[in-house]
């Protein structure tokens, strides 16, 4: 269920980035087989959530696929996004195609842009503009009429191929055919390079986002600040019922990280609820960054009741600090710093889901009680 929800979100913000995708109302489906005929067509975009998809027919507009099996032998006329266990292209693609698959089989005419990344790909069509592909093993032997830029592990130029310009191989071994043609540049990295070169970018990437996090750590202390001086009471309660009501808050976190997303793709599919998507696309996103303010805050006060004496109070500003420094060093642990971020986005989604499930029920419990005191007045 979980990788379900991780698709739904990659659909959300592809189609948040294809301003025309909602240009008109998407022809959508959600189940187990999805088959388009040779003999049919669909006017205008196209929304598939499958187990199985099957495309022999041509659709006008943009297509977006979610499923495990993936098969298009049909026309699609403007952009194509993919996401799927195994994918499989024949058919003419008029549009920029994106794919993230775990195998992927392209055989048909890419008019647009390609981008793919995945376990494998075969590569046996004709690619009029770049490409540019990331998977494990890669074998080639298409026509390709723009820039190429391949990077695996495995890589195999076959015999057959051509490279009307420029080709950029870093693969860690790579065998290219002596009848390949390439009439461009050919850039190739290969063995002990590329794997350097592939370590020299994860390294890049992780100073990136180390100082990325550094800069929203200071800004989550400052919000955290601010809204402690606003929002006292419900700052400290959020943040006490963390671990207070440990449990209950993993339970509301999953089932909220899980519903709220396909809630939300939902409404973007009604088109008439977008306006509602949005606003809850962004409730959704503020929860999460807020409920990480909670664990930290509940995280920095235990560390230090731990460590300062007993008698001592905790201030809230050394809880703030510690607890966000505390949250911002695991999320940077190889390897599972991002499971260690997940854990506490749902678990602060869940402390947030409470607490304010909790204050709604006092509101409506006190014009309750009011009314309970003045019956008894009158009966008095």
């Amino acid at each position: 269920m979980l990788k379900k929800t991780i698709l739904f979100l990659a659909i959300v913000f592809s189609l948040a980035s294809v301003p025309s995708a909602f240009s008109a109302e998407p022809t959508t489906f959600f189940g187990k087989l999805y088959f388009l005929k040779g003999d049919e067509s669909v006017e205008g975009d196209l929304f598939v959530c499958a187990d199985e998809i099957r495309i022999s027919g041509a659709v006008t507009g943009n297509v977006f696929l979610m499923g495990s099996d993936i098969w298009i032998n049909g026309n699609v006329g403007r952009n194509l996004y993919v996401i799927g266990s195994d994918v499989e292209i024949k058919g003419d693609i008029n549009g920029d195609t994106e794919i993230l698959a775990g195998t992927a089989k392209l055989y048909g005419t890419f008019e647009g842009e390609v981008a793919l990344i995945g376990s494998s790909a075969i590569l046996n069509g004709n690619f009029k503009k770049p490409i540019a592909v990331k998977t494990d093993t890669i074998k080639a032997k298409g026509n390709f009429g723009d820039s190429a830029t391949l990077r695996a592990k495995n890589l195999t130029i076959a015999s057959g191929a051509i490279f009307a310009k420029d080709l950029t191989s870093i693969a860690a071994t790579s065998t290219i055919a002596e009848d390949a043609i390439i009439m461009g540049k050919l850039t190739e990295i290969t063995g002990k390079e590329a794997i350097e070169k592939s370590a020299e970018g994860r390294c890049c990437a992780w100073w990136f986002w180390a100082i990325v996090g550094g800069i929203f750590m200071i800004g989550m202390i400052v919000i955290g600040f601010v809204f402690h001086r606003l929002f006292p009471i419900f700052i400290e309660k959020a943040s006490d019922r963390v671990f207070g009501h440990f449990l209950p808050n993993l339970g509301r976190g999953v089932l909220g990280i899980l519903a709220i997303p396909i809630g939300i793709v939902i409404l973007f599919i009604t088109i008439i609820g977008i306006p509602l998507g949005l606003i809850t696309l962004l409730l959704f996103c503020l929860g999460l960054y807020f409920g990480k303010l909670f664990v930290a805050i509940a995280a920095g006060a235990l560390l230090l009741k731990a460590i300062l004496p007993k008698k001592k109070a905790t201030p809230f500003w050394a809880s703030l600090i510690v607890g966000t420094v505390l949250v911002y060093l695991v999320s940077l642990i190889p390897y599972l710093g991002w499971i260690a971020a997940l854990f506490i986005a749902i678990l602060g989604l869940g402390a947030l889901l409470g607490e304010t499930i909790s204050l709604l029920s006092l509101g409506e419990a006190k014009p309750k009680k009011k009314t309970a005191q003045r019956a008894q007045t009158k009966r008095a």
